[in-house]
């Protein structure tokens, strides 16, 4: 389990094995965790997960709260307008930074199919993975102004 100020998260704050440790604004994640999304997604798929709970640090630096399924689907919307970003461009202004292929599209979609919380959706507070997809869609297509409104009263 990740540990975040010297303390082991219990699984219900470290879904999937990763959090965001807000009191030192670092990201902690099980060792095995990124190697696994590796081999199973690929490379986007490493920094889906990762750009998701940097989504999570937004959230708890603006102070949004709400629906549990919402913040989830905010954090999937602001991963896809990150990446829809890089795509145009936004992050390599000079032509020799980041920048996404085809194919990691691909990877980005399988991880929100392989990296999904079965307990949270039969529960009703969590997305499903084709929830999660479209969320990372509109946030790729639309900006990141499109994921504000996902919960509301942010």
């Amino acid at each position: 389990l990740p540990v975040c100020n010297g303390t082991k998260l219990p699984r219900s704050q470290a879904v999937d094995g990763i959090a965001y440790c807000g009191q030192t604004r670092t990201i902690a994640y099980d060792r095995s965790l990124l190697p696994d999304v590796y081999r199973r997604s690929g490379d986007f798929g490493v920094a889906v997960v990762l750009a998701a709970e940097w989504a999570v640090a937004m959230q708890q630096d603006q102070d949004v709260t709400g629906d549990p399924k919402a913040l989830e689907l905010q954090q999937s919307c602001f991963t896809g307008s990150w990446a829809g970003d890089v795509v145009r461009g936004g992050h390599n202004p000079t032509g020799d930074g980041l920048s996404l292929s085809a194919g990691d599209l691909d990877e980005a979609i399988q991880s929100f199919l392989i990296f999904r919380d079965t307990d949270k959706i039969s529960a009703g507070t969590g997305a499903t993975a084709f929830e999660n997809v479209d969320a990372f869609r509109s946030g790729f297509f639309q900006g990141e102004q499109s994921c504000v409104d996902l919960v509301p009263g942010s």
